[in-house]
């Protein structure tokens, strides 16, 4: 005899729920932090520090691979090194993100003025960096 599963508890039922995968989980993660829902400690130890160094490692890795199978620039290589670019750019500001909004997730309000003050640093040496970057190439352009 079988039992109807709209009257039994779920306790009876014997029912698991389905194993999600691990792309599945990623995003529910990445959800979870987007929104601000994460803790703090989560947002910068796992996604500012070690998936930047991860980023970081891809693309040195990455380049030296590109730069030891051909010699000449080749446009392909040229591509590739541009997507690689913009996408630790976009997860780099994917975590300055994370850590915003997760910043008054803690116990200790002083973390939370700890982190945006670091936040708004961290931004504005990029900010310094790109400026000069950039006005060393435009100076150079027309030499």
């Amino acid at each position: 005899m079988s039992k109807n599963p709209y009257e039994t508890p779920a306790s009876e039922l014997d029912v698991q729920a389905p194993k999600k995968g691990y792309l599945e989980l990623f995003a529910l993660s990445f959800l979870r932090h987007w929104n601000g829902r994460a803790k703090l400690i989560s947002a910068f130890w796992g996604h500012f520090i070690l998936g930047n160094l991860i980023f970081t490692l891809i693309f040195a890795i990455g380049s030296r691979i590109l730069k030891a199978v051909t010699e000449e620039s080749n446009v392909i290589i040229t591509i590739i090194h541009i997507l690689l670019v913009v996408l630790s750019v976009i997860y780099y500001i994917c975590t300055v993100r994370f850590i915003w909004v997760c910043a008054p997730n803690v116990k200790y309000s002083g973390y939370f003025y700890i982190t945006r003050g670091l936040i708004v640093l961290v931004v504005l040496s990029l900010l310094g960096i790109f400026s000069i970057t950039f006005y060393e190439a435009v100076s150079s352009f027309g030499q």
